[in-house]
């Protein structure tokens, strides 16, 4: 074995969980318009969710395959809309209430510096009727993809709303976000909630033991900076500085 192999393996040595979380990242309006793109989700793309779904029964319950969507999304495909059919339903009904098909607190990725702290605690709605509706507990994660910035009205938000967690997908033009790993973002209120950004290019993630009680976030990739304040997470961009880690054109 070679030295950093050694290295690496020792690196990992206290890795106690690898948590695998499969969600989309849906960019709605971009490529098609928002009446097609509901059909699309509502018919063919769900379907063959389900289809995986049904092929996986037969192994062991934490390895079945899962997926996490926007609750906005979700609602879409669980609404009774003309063209659904009763064995459809059924199927969509029996994989929410098994945990299969899942919904975060977001309705989607939106611009929460644009948003007054009203407008984001009623995009909470969709995932508060869909528990209401499942009598399922209400979700305690979140998601945004490619918004590199947010106002510090969503920490807030969320945090008083039950909402513990969010994950923070970064594009790979915009700048990459340096914090200690897992970390406390607080609100104008003094609120705060657990945010977890990704950096892109994609790279490996995972949480190691960085001592007792405490996690840390593991890439493969070494960090940029991060522009931290109270009252709003700054990703600061690196545009006139090419980053290095970036493929040469």
């Amino acid at each position: 074995m070679r030295d950093h192999d050694s290295e690496s393996e020792l690196e990992w040595s206290n890795l106690e969980e690898v948590i695998v979380v499969c969600k989309t990242h849906f960019d709605i309006g971009y490529t098609h318009r928002v009446k097609e793109f509901v059909h699309y989700i509502r018919t063919s793309m769900i379907d063959k969710a389900m289809d995986i779904m049904d092929q996986g029964k037969e192994t062991p319950p934490e390895q079945q395959f899962a997926w996490t969507s926007p609750s906005w999304v979700m609602s879409r495909v669980l609404d009774d809309w003309e063209g659904q059919t009763p064995e459809r339903q059924k199927r969509l009904d029996d994989y929410v209430k098994s945990g299969r098909f899942k919904f975060h607190a977001l309705p989607f990725t939106l611009e929460s510096d644009a948003c007054e702290p009203e407008e984001i605690a009623r995009g909470l709605t969709f995932a508060s009727n869909l528990s209401r509706k499942y009598s399922m507990p209400l979700p305690t994660s979140s998601k945004m993809t490619d918004v590199p910035s947010h106002g510090g009205a969503l920490a807030t938000v969320l945090a008083n709303s039950g909402v513990k967690f969010i994950h923070i997908g970064c594009n790979w033009p915009s700048g990459y976000v340096t914090t200690p790993g897992l970390f406390w973002w607080e609100g104008p209120d003094g609120s705060r909630i657990l945010p977890a950004p990704t950096e892109l290019p994609p790279g490996l993630i995972g949480l190691k033991s960085g001592g007792r009680g405490s996690l840390t976030l593991a890439t493969t990739l070494s960090p940029l900076k991060v522009g931290h304040t109270k009252s709003g997470l700054l990703f600061l961009s690196p545009w006139t500085t090419p980053d290095p880690r970036l493929p040469k054109t």
